[in-house]
């Protein structure tokens, strides 16, 4: 599948030329683009499994590169037509029907660290996807998110502490949509199922909200007038509120990994999106399944102390509602 990039690279030794090529062009390692072509490609190819492969690799590319219009026949060998006609509708198959991340996923025996060996499961957090500007100036506004200087879309992500992605949702909301009200909705709807016990870290923006452990912000101790509600003496943060905060924003750094994988990694999200919605949000599922899939057969620390982790510093393995307990890992 991978023999047609080899007109973009010249030649080296076999193999290396294959993985430097699929990784340059579309992002993804070439055993994660070749299993997903297996498990989820082939199947809905039907009697056409190469043109299947061109259109898949073709899709990834475009997302990887962000080509434009205008160089769709040079950059990815097909028309902008051709394209349209055969690449989204394989892509708007695969997001109905890719299932690698697993919201079960962050139930694994080994999902926890040092800093919350209990109760704590995920990390959330959201991210930004261009949109171009509405005709409508009121949708616009709706769309424009100052924190981030531009029109946009709102993806949710949710990983485990071991560094997989165990949920998303995009579109989570538009770009004037808080975080908080995002995962608010989500947890209302059951969209997201916690356990009564369980929690996701969070950053400030997620504070008070259900099932979120969030940082201590630094006016925490300040004290106010009942009257004016003016600040009257500042308090700074206790040690162990530092403490915590230190630790929350240690393990906090996974999403922040997860989301540079998505849309910092592939132009087709920096770039503004213009034109419908539905190609898009198709291939933010696309690249959502396939990070996944690439993270956990990347996984190179992986041991039988620490499971597929991406981080050396997982513990474990037990329960995640029983700190009474006393557990000995086994090694």
């Amino acid at each position: 599948m991978l023999q047609m990039f080899s007109k973009h690279e010249p030649k080296m030794p076999a193999g290396a030329t294959s993985e430097k090529n699929c990784h340059n062009l579309t992002g993804f390692n070439s055993f994660a683009v070749e299993e997903a072509f297996e498990k989820f490609v082939l199947p809905v190819a039907g009697t056409r499994p190469q043109a299947a492969a061109q259109y898949f690799l073709a899709g990834l590319k475009w997302a990887h590169q962000g080509t434009c219009t205008r160089q769709m026949d040079a950059n990815l060998g097909m028309t902008d037509t051709t394209f349209r006609a055969r690449v989204y509708p394989l892509f708007k198959e695969l997001a109905r029907t890719m299932d690698i991340v697993k919201w079960s996923d962050r139930l694994h025996p080994l999902n926890h660290t040092a800093n919350f060996p209990y109760y704590v499961t995920s990390v959330v957090d959201t991210a930004p996807i261009a949109v171009s500007e509405s005709c409508s100036p009121e949708f616009s506004r709706l769309l424009y998110a100052p924190k981030y200087g531009m029109t946009c879309l709102k993806l949710e992500v949710t990983c485990s502490m071991m560094g997989h992605i165990v949920d998303f949702k995009f579109p989570a909301g538009l770009g004037t949509v808080n975080d908080n009200q995002i995962h608010n909705r989500r947890v209302a709807a059951g969209e997201k199922q916690y356990l009564p016990w369980e929690f996701s870290l969070g950053d400030g923006a997620y504070r008070q909200c259900p099932h979120i452990l969030a940082k201590y912000p630094a006016n925490t101790n300040y004290l106010y007038d009942p009257h004016t509600g003016k600040r009257d003496v500042e308090i700074p943060l206790h040690p162990f509120q530092q403490i915590h905060n230190e630790r929350l924003n240690h393990d906090r750094q996974r999403i922040e990994h997860i989301v540079g994988l998505i849309n910092k990694k592939h132009k087709l999200f920096q770039c503004k999106w213009q034109g419908e919605y539905g190609p898009l949000i198709d291939m933010v599922n696309v690249v959502c399944q396939l990070t996944q899939l690439q993270i956990a057969r990347a996984s190179k620390n992986g041991t039988v102390r620490n499971g597929f982790s991406r981080y050396n510093d997982v513990i474990g393995p037990w329960r995640h509602d029983e700190p009474n307990h006393v557990h000995l890992p086994h090694f």
